[in-house]
């Protein structure tokens, strides 16, 4: 497997943790779809936005959100 390095921007999210359904994403400012790929990571989610076609890991215990790179970002790198 290679090996890039990638900028990442991360946000606090401005809803509280425990109202989940309230995350909207901050470029479009449209609620995020959330998905939890992993039942043994309650807590780490992934957001999609269906609007802008933004993904987002979510780290929902300190309410940290993280924009993921697009496919252009990978392609260039």
């Amino acid at each position: 497997m290679r090996s890039i390095n990638l900028a990442l921007g991360f946000l606090r999210l401005e809803a509280e943790p425990g109202h989940r359904q309230g995350w909207r994403c901050p470029s479009c400012d449209r609620r995020l779809g959330l998905h939890q790929p992993d039942v043994e990571s309650p807590d780490r989610l992934l957001g999609v936005c269906m609007e802008c076609r933004r993904w987002f890991l979510i780290d929902s215990t300190s309410a940290i959100l993280l924009r993921l790179p697009d496919r252009d970002a990978l392609e260039e790198a």
